[in-house]
């Protein structure tokens, strides 16, 4: 397979941030913690590119999203429109991400074809 360009606009993702409340009798109000916002960038065939920053700074998260790991409906990004994927956390609670922006490789969203060939290795944490 010849080289495809990648390009990304806008991404943004969120999660959940419970603000905890010490009275039992108010319910926890869930508010959005952005971990990326409006990032932009891309890349053409042949080009080594480095993303870096401070631990936890959302790089993998950007990854995550640009492989198509982080949502199974990454090819809904290319219309811009937000998408959300509800998940299980310890059981009975339910997590709500939220990712927005446009993904394009060659010009088009995700698919299978294409995704077999996006990946990347986790980082491995320092002993």
């Amino acid at each position: 397979m010849k080289g495809i360009a990648l390009s990304f606009r806008n991404v943004s993702f969120s999660v959940p941030a419970a603000s905890g409340s010490s009275d039992a009798n108010v319910e926890d109000v869930v508010k959005s913690k952005r971990i990326l916002h409006s990032i932009s960038g891309g890349a053409q065939p042949g080009e080594l590119v480095a993303i870096i920053g401070p631990s936890g700074s959302g790089k993998s998260t950007l990854l995550s999203i640009l492989s198509g790991r982080r949502l199974s409906k990454i090819d809904a990004l290319s219309s811009g429109d937000n998408t959300t994927r509800n998940g299980s956390q310890h059981g009975a609670d339910v997590q709500r991400e939220s990712v927005s922006g446009t993904v394009l490789y060659g010009g088009r969203p995700l698919d299978k074809r294409l995704k077999k060939h996006c990946a990347f290795v986790e980082q491995q944490g320092a002993p």
